[in-house]
């Protein structure tokens, strides 16, 4: 099993460096660490120029404009290479030991494993979160009470699967049409070190009705956008190991 570490960045510079530390020391040879730079403003694209001089195993997606967490996703999926593909955030709250206990879980036959934090966040951020799961709860039977969240590994068979087909992405909505078997890791929660979440209780409001307006309402073919979704793929991939895209 090889890995593709997919890790949207925007406005990290503080535990970028950190987290490539943590992640290199754990990964092989044959890995990959795929960043996705989301049209930061501060110095993270600088830093991420400077890791891949560093290492070959580092491919960085530089964004001029900022797309989004989800869309920064997809785009890392479908540039992945490697057998399997973990995604993670990068404000050091996923702990890279986790990606082997989810290896775990897929030797066992599951095909898509979350690792979710015991402790939810408090205030608007739970609420959020409650209305977030609510969704899922309701509209995929195979999660069967289980949880979702942005720290999880899953197959580049699977990852290749999804498409963009809407002007909303959301990355679980998308794969667990196409998982089987999903499995959940629960771990204790880390208070993030840098910075502030970019979420307001607005943005997680908009984010559950775009939710059930865009996957809930399924079959409605009018929500569908033409082929040229935000530009071709091809327009935003240009990279290789060792090598910024333009």
């Amino acid at each position: 099993m090889s890995y593709s570490i997919i890790i949207p960045v925007y406005n990290s510079e503080t535990s970028l460096r950190i987290l490539y530390q943590e992640l290199s020391s754990i990964l092989k040879e044959k890995d990959e660490i795929i960043f996705i730079d989301d049209g930061s403003l501060d110095k993270s694209l600088t830093i991420l120029k400077e890791i891949v001089e560093e290492d070959l195993r580092v491919k960085v997606i530089h964004l001029e404009k900022n797309q989004g967490q989800q869309y920064a996703l997809y785009l890392g999926i479908k540039a992945a290479s490697q057998s399997h593909i973990v995604t993670m955030d990068d404000d050091l709250q996923h702990p890279v030991h986790l990606i082997f206990e989810m290896k775990v879980k897929i030797d066992e036959g599951y095909d898509l494993v979350y690792s979710v934090p015991v402790h939810q966040h408090k205030g608007y951020r739970h609420i959020g979160s409650k209305l977030t799961g609510l969704f899922f709860k309701l509209h995929y039977r195979n999660l069967k009470g289980l949880k979702v969240s942005s720290f999880r590994m899953f197959s580049s068979n699977l990852g290749q699967k999804i498409q963009a087909e809407y002007d909303f992405v959301y990355i679980s909505a998308m794969l667990l049409p196409y998982a089987r078997n999903v499995a959940n890791i629960p771990y204790e929660s880390i208070k993030r070190p840098y910075g502030q979440s970019g979420y307001s209780i607005k943005k997680l409001v908009m984010l559950f009705m775009k939710l059930y307006f865009y996957y809930g309402l399924k079959g409605m073919n009018f929500l569908k956008k033409k082929e040229n979704y935000r530009g071709t793929y091809e327009e935003y991939i240009n990279t290789r190991c060792g090598t910024l895209s333009d």
